[in-house]
């Protein structure tokens, strides 16, 4: 599996597409690559800015304190089908 086509499972099976409409930068983890599922223009990864995001809340949620954050999130926050993408991506790779 390639990294664009993981960027796209991980997009699609975020517990909340919430959790990336709220932030400045979202991304993920995945062994030493930092797989970005959303950036927005004008905008550039620094990673001491960033939040680790772990907590699984209800998906009604306000999400609060990412407005406007750089976020990394958890592996926890995918469903099963974003879990399977990643360990896929890091077989093979």
């Amino acid at each position: 599996m390639d990294k664009k086509t993981l960027k796209n499972e991980l997009r699609m099976s975020i517990i909340s597409k919430r959790l990336l409409e709220v932030v400045i930068i979202g991304a993920v983890e995945v062994g030493n690559d930092l797989v970005i599922l959303k950036q927005r223009a004008n905008y550039d990864f620094k990673e001491e800015e960033a939040i680790y995001y772990s907590e699984k809340h209800d998906l009604n949620y306000g999400y609060k304190e990412l407005i406007a954050k750089v976020v990394i999130y958890d592996h926890s926050l995918f469903k099963l089908k974003g879990r399977a993408a990643i360990k896929e991506y890091l077989d093979k790779n």
